[in-house]
């Protein structure tokens, strides 16, 4: 992690996951083990029946949070990160340090509550791995199958790009392009501002246009995953133990979650770029070179621009 990562963004980060602990995960925590104590007076049992349920609890409802609070308070963070990156030019150093850290919190809170969703989208995965034995007799089709041919946001970015890939007009493709990269530019490797986001890597745009170039369409291979889905479905039903309006109602929401981390990791540093060019603007402005910057400390920076 770099030096700007640590004294930037790790803060806020600290700060937002230590609120959502408490707010959400302890809160709720305490009162399912309230209730167990109040009917069993066992500390122990209480605690742990509490940490069983309120897991159940999220793996259940953590969803709905996601699309009914989570992803519209993010997008609205994300509109006014824009805001604040269309005006650039126009900040004084010292509004310009402000809005760097106002676009810092804005991108820590969405990194760590969308983060949060992990536990439904690996969680009911996990809990369907286990049960499956149990729930079909013929274990010769694998569980994966059931869970693939589900639209996601990376299978979205990867349809566009293809379709950039095999525009033939130049001037059409580059626009076509621009378009691609300020909607689905963003993706970064690892959870550093100091690693490049994918739009500030041309080589990296040109290997993978001329890759999607000679591939069939993701939204063809789509259409293949999602056939063979619905075919191991038809063989699964005829091998179930239990009745198959059950087993369809829990494979839905294995579905349903696992089809969520796609879309969270697209969502969740969708920032980056846009934090990432404020701070090199920041930089050019009080003559700080570009390969030194995330080398220094939010701090020194700082100390620097007042200077």
């Amino acid at each position: 992690m770099s030096q700007m990562e640590k004294t930037l963004r790790l803060p806020y980060l600290i700060d937002f996951a230590v609120k959502l602990f408490f707010t959400r995960a302890i809160s709720t925590w305490f009162i399912f083990g309230f209730i167990f104590w109040l009917l069993l007076h066992n500390v122990f049992a209480s605690v742990v029946l509490g940490l069983v349920v309120f897991l159940v609890w999220e793996m259940f409802f953590l969803s709905v949070w996601y699309e009914k609070t989570v992803l519209p308070q993010h997008i609205i963070r994300m509109d006014d990160i824009k805001q604040f990156f269309r005006k650039l030019n126009s900040y004084s150093t010292p509004n310009l340090i402000d809005q760097v850290e106002e676009t810092v919190k804005k991108s820590a809170w969405s990194i760590i509550y969308i983060g949060y969703m992990a536990l439904p989208s690996w969680g009911w995965e996990i809990v369907f791995k286990i049960l499956y034995p149990f729930l079909v007799s013929n274990k010769s089709i694998p569980y994966q199958n059931l869970l693939i041919g589900f639209h996601n946001k990376t299978i979205e970015a990867d349809q566009k790009l293809w379709e950039v890939s095999q525009e033939k007009d130049f001037s059409t493709q580059k626009k076509q392009l621009e378009h691609y990269l300020e909607e689905y530019g963003s993706r970064v490797d690892d959870l550093d501002i100091a690693l490049p986001t994918l739009r500030e890597r041309p080589k990296a745009i040109e290997s993978l246009l001329a890759l999607s170039k000679l591939s069939p369409s993701p939204k063809s291979r789509l259409e293949s995953a999602e056939i063979k889905r619905g075919q191991s479905m038809k063989q699964v039903e005829k091998q179930l133990r239990l009745p198959a309006s059950v087993f369809n109602w829990f494979v839905q929401i294995v579905q349903k979650n696992v089809a969520l981390r796609e879309d969270r990791r697209y969502y969740e540093f969708q920032a980056d770029y846009y934090l990432r060019q404020m701070l090199l603007h920041l930089a050019k402005r009080i003559n700080i070179p570009e390969d030194k910057l995330f080398e220094m400390s939010w701090k020194e920076v700082k100390n620097a621009a007042q200077r």
